[in-house]
């Protein structure tokens, strides 16, 4: 294998195996140290807010300075930097404060890599599906080994070490692989690179990602206190997260080259129905087995969503501005979806508890679905007229 595939699929196998740990042990940290449902969905809802602010900003760097892996390095360490913050202070103030920092500097690498892992692949002539295929088996790994260890060390309380020592695989990974160089032929103002980057159609676009990414963000955030809440321990959560990554690999891997060529809005529309198939049945179906089963379905949802998104975005947005629509793309799913998801989930389910919270989901997603498959039926229709 060539030593840089090695070290880029490491990378992902990595970083998104931490991010991982955090959507589902975080907020089961917060409540070891006492706060309620809806404080944690606020705290949970931080680093999305602070990903809206950051990515675009971190994404026009990247394309400026056409630097990813120095930039990616350099968030990482900030991340960690805030995490030593955010888990040797005391106070609710404090700990919003530095899971905002911690968030404003982890999520925007997110899209840095998925840039990276693009321009890759071009120059290998591979897809992007069997790259990003590491991360989840990334997530696989450490579920299970952080459900494993906390178990034998003593619980939830040891989560901080854990979360410091698994940053040592991807940051000597990337240390070794080599800088990216991207030169784009223009470098205007961001506020310019925006408007050339987000037309109408790109804009509607993040809209309805945003309405189908909120039950997702809200599962995101609340999953692991639901299932603590119907009795499942720390191992048996750390199953539920590895089943949903096990079944990524699968359409990552494997189904990404079927999906390359197709209609994506059709599609994504389609998935929005599966999405709210799923939500519906975590809420009719209360238990733990059940549950961790179901989660097996993320292949055919947010897996498949991801691919075909990514696809969109690289198809509408101007080369040049590659980065910049990654980015704007991670901010409406993770960012303003999150914002709202984290807050309106942690609600939700603290006055209704978490078949509340699914059933909402379950509409969203059928709302979005709708809405997919209408603007494909306009785009149709348009073009019919045209002719």
């Amino acid at each position: 294998m060539n030593v840089q595939r090695f070290l880029l699929k490491g990378v992902f196998w990595g970083f998104y195996g931490i991010q991982g740990i955090t959507l589902t042990y975080l907020p089961l940290y917060f409540a070891h140290r006492g706060y309620g449902a809806a404080q944690i969905g606020l705290m949970m809802m931080a680093g999305p807010f602070a990903a809206v602010l950051a990515q675009p900003v971190w994404g026009y760097m990247s394309d400026k300075f056409g630097r990813i892996r120095t930039l990616i390095l350099l968030l990482w360490l900030l991340t960690a930097t805030s995490s030593y913050f955010l888990f040797t202070t005391e106070g609710y103030g404090y700990g919003f404060l530095f899971t905002l920092m911690l968030h404003f500097f982890m999520i925007p690498a997110t899209p840095l890599l998925d840039s990276m892992a693009i321009h890759y692949a071009k120059q290998w002539g591979e897809a992007y599906g069997p790259i990003r295929m590491w991360g989840s088996a990334g997530v696989v790994c450490f579920s299970l080994l952080t459900g494993a260890v906390l178990a034998w060390a003593g619980g939830i309380g040891q989560f901080p070490r854990l979360f410091w020592i698994s940053w040592l695989p991807p940051l000597l990974f990337l240390a070794f692989l080599k800088e990216i160089r991207v030169v784009s032929p223009l470098r205007p103002s961001t506020g310019i690179g925006i408007r050339l980057a987000v037309g109408k159609q790109f804009a509607l676009f993040l809209f309805m990602v945003v309405l189908l990414a909120i039950p997702h963000r809200m599962n995101d955030a609340m999953l692991g206190i639901y299932l603590h809440d119907l009795g499942a321990g720390g191992r048996t959560i750390g199953w539920a997260a590895a089943a949903a990554s096990c079944s990524e690999m699968i359409t990552f891997g494997f189904l990404a080259r079927y999906l390359r060529n197709r209609n994506e809005l059709t599609l994504m529309g389609f998935v929005a129905i599966l999405y709210g198939v799923r939500w519906g049945l975590y809420a009719i179906f209360p238990h733990v087995s059940t549950i961790i089963s179901l989660q097996w379905t993320h292949a055919i949802t947010f897996a498949a969503f991801w691919l075909l998104a990514v696809q969109y975005a690289t198809r509408v947005v101007p080369a040049e501005f590659g980065t910049l629509g990654q980015s704007l793309l991670s901010a409406a799913f993770l960012g303003i979806a999150g914002l709202v998801g984290g807050a309106a989930g942690g609600r939700i389910y603290e006055m209704g508890g978490g078949q509340a919270m699914y059933g909402s989901g379950a509409v969203l997603a059928f709302a979005a679905a709708a809405s997919f498959l209408a603007v494909r039926l306009i785009e149709k229709q348009k073009r019919s007229g045209t002719k």
